[in-house]
């Protein structure tokens, strides 16, 4: 079982004074086999604090603990998918260089290195598509092969910052399913940051929601949907609609009963179409 990732009195801030304050102060945990997202308004400081939880970036005061570990580095049991997937292969290897590289720098026997390379790409659908190099790949299977990296690599912890924020809708609804069946299958943590409330709402077990910049946490929403989940069934129920809306005035800032508009509704014929309402 995963480790706790906890969160305490988290402030980052830039400048010679420390006036710049991207974040003021986050509290949270990430519990032990959670799927958790993160949303807030654009700006409020996402990213830097997924950098800071990766160890990627220092706090300017507070911490973050993986298990009882103070992270001032970026350690061992994590994994980072990053929005920008073409960045993040090297166009010059194959899909199955790509995907071992990491566990080469680990020191990871041959073998062993071939056996997850290949697991990972089979749960992720790209086994037969091994020898291709990333120019030779859409956009949604170039980042099937960073998830696939990612769990080869077994973090304990998965972070995932926005990572279906440039696909198409129909490659984005299946990616998150395809998110929601490799952590069950490799009993991965997941922290997921997204801008779209109706993927945070359809993954999560939890959502995080930040407050403008300089962030703090201005509430957490539990996500209590029946699993497996369904691009369809599940964004049909009343439940998904009730906390989305709920979700949606929170990043607004806006109680419930204000005259706020709400979140709009999909098209009909559209309930498996993901990113309808973004922040």
């Amino acid at each position: 079982m995963s480790m706790t990732l906890s969160v305490s009195h988290l402030r980052r801030s830039y400048g010679r004074d420390g006036a710049d304050v991207a974040i003021a102060d986050v509290d949270f945990t990430v519990r032990r086999g959670e799927f958790l997202c993160v949303v807030g308004p654009s700006g409020c400081g996402k990213t830097t604090l997924l950098k800071c939880l990766s160890g990627l970036l220092p706090p300017s005061s507070g911490e973050v603990r993986l298990g009882e570990k103070v992270i001032e580095e970026p350690p061992d049991e994590l994994a980072m998918v990053f929005q920008d997937y073409s960045r993040s292969l090297y166009p010059w290897l194959t899909v199955e260089q790509n995907v071992v590289l990491p566990l080469k720098a680990r020191r990871v026997p041959r073998a062993e290195r071939t056996d997850r390379t290949r697991e990972a790409l089979a749960a992720v659908g790209l086994l037969q598509a091994r020898t291709k190099r990333p120019y030779q790949l859409s956009g949604g299977m170039q980042q099937r092969v960073a998830i696939a990296r990612a769990l080869a690599y077994r973090p304990e912890i998965l972070l995932m910052d926005e990572p279906f924020a440039s696909i198409d809708a129909q490659t984005r609804a299946e990616l998150e399913d395809l998110t929601l069946r490799t952590r069950d299958l490799f009993g991965i943590t997941v922290l997921f940051v997204t801008h779209d409330i109706d993927e945070a709402v359809y993954l999560s077990d939890r959502v995080v929601i930040l407050s403008p910049s300089p962030a703090t946490v201005a509430e957490i929403v539990d996500v209590d949907l029946p699993r497996p989940r369904d691009q369809i069934s599940t964004k049909e129920l009343p439940e998904f609609a009730a906390l989305r809306g709920h979700v949606f005035r929170a990043v607004r800032n806006r109680p419930a009963g204000t005259d706020d508009p709400e979140p709009p509704e999909p098209a009909q014929g559209a309930a498996a179409r993901p990113g309808n309402v973004r922040t």
